[in-house]
């Protein structure tokens, strides 16, 4: 999760010496250049001083907005903006584009305006009851059609391209009987057809890391809910989708299979392919969050 804390950077005119709060700096690193000393500048009045203050007033207002590099009066500062996955937030380009998405429920807004840039890295969906958690996955999924909005993944538009954009979202609702019928491998087969990137190597892993292989004859509506969402986890690790909506992911799993998850997506939460949004009340244990979208309690 990219965190932009700014930096409490000030002149004491008294002294001879530009200060900052380190301490508030997660993920920048400040260099700050010492300037020359009173008796080396041509005038050391107080007016002058205090101009040279009230320009720090001013330099704070520019990291607030653009947080780019820093020149004013004779100092200087270079942040080193790096955010908690690993990667320069300036240089990323996002893979899920969200622009003024509006749902309604019941005839009442439960989803207005809602835009945001979905970065490579694991983005958390966060919210109380109600909240609309699992309906913005639906709806990032184009599982559920929304009443406006737009949505693109990569460029590809969901109303213009919508089988292509699909096929670059992995999606399993946990609650839906949709897939109940078929068989564990039939289902693997069904999103491997779905999905290009399809990786049958990474899924015969996760089944053996999330215990599935006793249950590999059975039909999905035989599962636990525990197993059949680790069916779900399974594809969804394998799939190689730009986009992979996660639900809840570790609900009614059991512990080894959750470490078997978070190791998982620890090994994947810097990449630069893929992005991973999982919708949950609290962040997961360990992750490095690239973004938190909250949605309120």
């Amino acid at each position: 999760m990219t965190t932009l804390t700014t930096p409490a950077v000030f002149i004491d005119p008294r002294t001879d010496f530009v200060s900052t709060n380190t301490a508030a700096l997660p993920t920048e690193a400040i260099t700050l250049r010492r300037r020359p000393p009173l008796q080396a500048r041509r005038c050391c009045c107080q007016s002058c001083l205090h101009k040279l203050w009230l320009w720090s007033g001013l330099i704070l207002n520019k990291w607030n907005k653009d947080n780019k590099q820093l020149l004013a009066g004779g100092f200087k500062t270079e942040p080193n903006l790096v955010s908690n996955s690993g990667m320069n937030p300036l240089q990323s380009t996002p893979i899920l584009h969200v622009s003024k998405l509006n749902f309604n429920w019941a005839d009442q807004p439960l989803i207005t305006d809602f835009s945001a840039d979905i970065l490579p890295g694991i983005t958390l969906v966060k919210g109380g009851d109600g909240r609309g958690k699992s309906t913005l996955l639906r709806l990032l999924a184009g599982a559920l059609p929304a009443q406006s909005g737009q949505l693109q993944v990569n460029g590809i538009d969901l109303h213009t391209q919508p089988v292509h954009y699909k096929n670059q979202v992995f999606w399993a609702d946990p609650r839906s009987d949709k897939f109940d019928q078929m068989s564990v491998p039939d289902y693997f087969q069904c999103q491997q057809r779905s999905h290009p990137h399809f990786d049958d190597s990474v899924r015969a892993d996760a089944v053996a890391g999330l215990g599935l292989a006793e249950h590999l004859h059975k039909q999905l509506y035989m599962l636990s809910t525990g197993s059949k969402r680790k069916v779900f986890i399974a594809a969804a690790f394998a799939s190689g989708a730009a986009v992979t909506l996660l639900d809840e992911p570790f609900a009614a799993v059991d512990a080894v299979s959750i470490g078997f998850m978070l190791k998982w997506l620890k090994a994947v939460q810097s990449g630069s392919s893929r992005a991973w949004v999982i919708a949950d009340y609290v962040a997961p244990d360990g992750l490095r969050l690239r973004q938190t979208l909250d949605l309120g309690d």
